[in-house]
C-alpha cells in the first residue's frame, strides 16, 4: 500500500482535477469477508456472476474517501470492475485477461500493486472457478478511510504558488482517464 494519507495533506482526484482537497480525519479499517451474504458455493468451471462489495460502504454526505487493498483466499480467479462496469486489470484489445487471485494478492498481505481510491463507489468483483472441486469465494478489504474538505483561499494560494504540494488520486484506472 502507498503511504497513507497524514491529516492536512492536499491532494486531488484524477476525475476532478485542479480542485483541491485536505485530509481532515483518517482511520485504519479491515472488513473480512466485506459482501459475505452475497457469496455463495461456485461450481467448478462456473462464476459467481458481478457482486457489488458494497458492506465497503463509502459515504456521500459526508464523503468519505477510501484506500483499499484486496486479498483473496481459497482458489479461482477474481475479475474486478472499478467502478462498475470498467475492467481495471489486463488490456484493452484481449477482454477477461486480468484478474487477481491469491497468488496474486493473498488475504495475509495484499499486493500493494493493486490499490484503489474509492469516493462513493465501490468496486464488483466476478469470481471464476477454474479449480476441479465447488469453492465459496473468500476477500479481504483493507486500508484506510478518510475525511476530507476543499481547500481554504490560503491553502489554495499556497498550493498555486507551489510551496505546498498534492498529491494526485487515480481513480477508476486508465479506462477513467480515457485510457481504456
Amino acid at each position: 500500500m502507498s503511504k497513507p494519507l497524514r491529516i492536512g495533506q492536499i491532494f486531488e482526484l484524477s476525475t476532478d482535477p485542479n480542485r483541491y482537497f485536505v485530509i481532515t480525519s483518517r482511520e485504519r479499517f479491515n472488513l473480512d469477508d466485506p459482501d459475505d451474504s452475497h457469496f455463495a458455493a461456485v461450481a467448478t468451471t462456473l462464476n459467481s456472476g458481478w457482486i457489488d462489495l458494497v458492506n465497503l460502504d463509502p459515504k456521500e454526505n459526508p464523503p468519505h474517501l477510501y484506500q483499499v487493498h484486496l486479498g483473496f483466499e481459497n482458489g479461482g480467479d477474481y475479475y474486478i470492475k472499478f467502478p462498475t462496469g470498467t475492467n481495471i486489470h489486463g488490456v484493452n484489445e484481449t477482454k477477461n485477461v486480468g484478474f487477481l487471485n491469491a497468488l496474486r494478492s493473498p488475504a495475509i498481505f495484499p499486493n500493494d500493486d493493486y490499490e484503489y481510491w474509492l469516493l462513493s463507489e465501490y468496486p464488483s468483483v466476478n469470481m471464476v472457478n477454474n479449480t476441479p472441486y465447488a469453492i465459496t469465494p473468500k476477500i479481504y478489504a483493507s486500508g484506510y478511510k478518510y475525511l476530507f474538505r476543499p481547500v481554504g483561499p490560503r491553502e489554495a494560494a499556497a498550493v498555486k504558488a507551489r510551496p505546498t504540494m498534492s498529491i494526485m488520486l487515480q481513480r477508476g484506472g486508465l479506462a477513467g482517464m480515457g485510457g481504456g
